[in-house]
Formats: C-alpha cells, structure tokens, sequence
C-alpha cells in the first residue's frame, strides 16, 4: 500500500497508519462479490480505531514540541546573567 501512497501528502500527516487503513477499507469495500465486503459495522470499528491512533498520535507529537519548547525556554533563561536588564 506504501508504495502507491503520494509522499506529499503524508508528509502533512500524523500517521501513514491511519492513511493506510483507509485504503484497505477502501478496497475491501469494492470487492467483487458482495459477501466479501465489510459489514457497516466493520468499517465503523475500523475507521474509529483509526481515528483514536490518529488522536493518540496528535496528542504526543503536541505533547513532545511543548517538551521541546520548555527545554528551549529553559536554557535561555540559564543563558542570560542573573543582574541583566532585559
């Protein structure tokens, strides 16, 4: 599946996971025979389980630019002399 995706967009998102289970989705759902296909039911499980990755993973990469922000923020305060007039 990978290999068929466009670098330009997963490039602006989280996970290539969830992109990647949406494709999958996508061709279980147009198979030929219709007992083959996804209940509703399926699709809705997956789709959701997709959604919370994607909100798990949004939620560490937010959480790990604050780290890196205060670690920043820490070390100009320790670059700046104490009797300094800012």
């Amino acid at each position: 599946m990978e290999s068929i995706i466009d670098r330009r967009i997963t490039d602006s998102m989280h996970s290539l996971d969830s992109l990647t289970t949406v494709l999958e989705l996508a061709v279980w759902c147009t198979e030929v025979n219709p007992s083959s296909r996804p209940s509703i039911k399926q699709v809705k499980q997956r789709l959701e389980a997709a959604l919370r990755s994607e909100n798990i993973s949004s939620k560490s990469k937010a959480s790990m630019e604050l780290q890196k922000s205060m670690e920043l923020q820490k070390s100009m305060e320790m670059q700046v002399p104490p009797d300094s007039e800012v």
